[in-house]
């Protein structure tokens, strides 16, 4: 997984980075990132009947959040998003990384309660100029849920 990761991460940077270099050309540079689509490398993943309902829900303790949107991608739908990047109606976007995932790359499962609130008293913060405040933050959640 690690290896897969630092590939995709490495081919957006590429694209940034050659997009930087083309763009005084009219050259625009994006990457499409899709998530869980219905292809026959998806389906080989699934053994069971379930399967598809466990994409669509995730699993935390294995670092899936699920799909907030509650469907499988389509091929269409990465499809549309590249067609609609190569359109003229995209001719302002580039170096951009667009998702198309229906939500699951949203990070921590933001509909879990938040945590306690958090006083932050004055000079507790040196350097800054808050005097006072209340944060209501999120419990930390397990790495690689991002």
């Amino acid at each position: 997984m690690a290896a897969y990761a630092a590939s995709k991460a490495a081919a957006t940077q590429l694209i940034k980075s050659l997009g930087l270099e083309v763009a005084q050309y009219g050259i625009r540079c994006n990457t499409v990132a899709p998530g869980s689509t219905d292809t026959p490398m998806l389906r080989s993943m699934w053994h069971d009947r379930e399967a598809e309902q466990h994409t669509l829900d995730g699993s935390p303790s294995a670092y899936r959040v699920g799909i907030p949107l509650r469907r499988i991608g389509r091929p269409d739908d990465v499809a549309e998003a590249v067609a609609f990047l190569l359109s003229d109606r995209a001719a302002q976007i580039t170096l951009h990384d667009l998702t198309v995932d229906g939500g699951a790359s949203l990070g921590p499962d933001l509909r879990a309660p938040p945590g306690p609130p958090v006083r932050i008293r004055p000079g507790s913060c040196p350097g800054t100029h808050i005097r006072d405040a209340v944060v209501h933050h999120r419990p930390p959640q397990a790495p690689g849920l991002a």
